[in-house]
């Protein structure tokens, strides 16, 4: 399959803004399973690329000029090509999976990540039952938008029992680590057909013996071809499609569009 993709994010700044610095991962990686092609990256100010500590690419722009908003945009052509069991092919220059083991402020264990871990996700993980691992998280952490920040943490949405693609991937993540099982987040793009969903979409990638697995926890289903992939990292923080820091601006307003179709 091969997808014609859109992304454009827009910040306007109730006051002047002095000074900006942001971290892009916008750009998709090449693999023997995704093919880029004809991908542009604009911004308002010249880009510097280069790649980051989970090898995803990057590019930083730098403002030091005031303005009172910022438009940012990426978009091309990506060719997916199928995978079995969501089975990743292997990388010659990949970070060991240890990398994925290590706890973060969004993946934190306390009593009732724990709790969840052993009682509900364990049985799943010891027979390698990828699909009903997503399954537990559904079941304790229900999709509903509106209810969790973009800065929640695994325990606080456990507690809530609500959230989004972005929770459901810490809770899952969350929980592998209380296992020691080596997993990670991936930010990238989903299409929902005639489902009226967000085509911005978070999912994780699980260490096997064969590999690492692809999972969308949201859905139930391992990725596939409506999969794009973006960047991964330990947790949203570290594979966010933006981030950055400022100086001025007042109060930030974003809006995002996100666009996603077959060619």
């Amino acid at each position: 399959m091969r997808w014609k993709i859109r992304h454009e994010t827009h910040y306007r700044y109730t006051l002047p803004l002095q000074y900006l610095i942001q971290h892009l991962r916008l750009t998709p990686d090449n693999s023997l399973h995704q093919q880029v092609h004809q991908w542009q990256v604009s911004a308002p100010s010249a880009l510097e690329a280069g790649i980051d500590a989970f090898t995803n690419q990057q590019h930083t722009l730098s403002l030091m000029r005031p303005v009172s908003s910022v438009s940012l945009s990426a978009g091309g052509e990506v060719e997916l090509r199928p995978l079995a069991d969501g089975l990743l092919p292997q990388q010659t220059n990949a970070l060991s999976p240890l990398v994925f083991s290590l706890a973060t402020s969004f993946t934190a264990v306390d009593e009732s990540v724990e709790t969840f871990a052993h009682q509900q996700f364990e049985q799943a993980f010891r027979r390698c039952d990828w699909l009903e691992m997503t399954h537990q998280v559904r079941q304790a952490v229900r999709y509903q938008p509106g209810k969790t920040a973009v800065n929640s943490t695994a325990a606080q949405v456990l507690e809530l029992g609500l959230g989004v693609c972005q929770d459901h991937a810490h809770v899952f993540i969350a929980a592998c680590r209380v296992l020691q099982l080596p997993c990670r987040y991936v930010s990238g793009y989903f299409y929902p057909g005639e489902r009226d969903e967000q085509a911005s979409h978070a999912r994780v990638d699980v260490w096997s013996e064969q590999g690492w697995r692809s999972l969308d926890v949201t859905h139930g289903e391992f990725a596939s071809q409506r999969h794009v992939r973006l960047a991964v990292g330990r947790d949203y923080e570290s594979a966010a499609p933006v981030r950055g820091v400022r100086m001025g601006g007042g109060d930030e307003i974003m809006t995002v569009k996100v666009s996603i179709a077959p060619v």
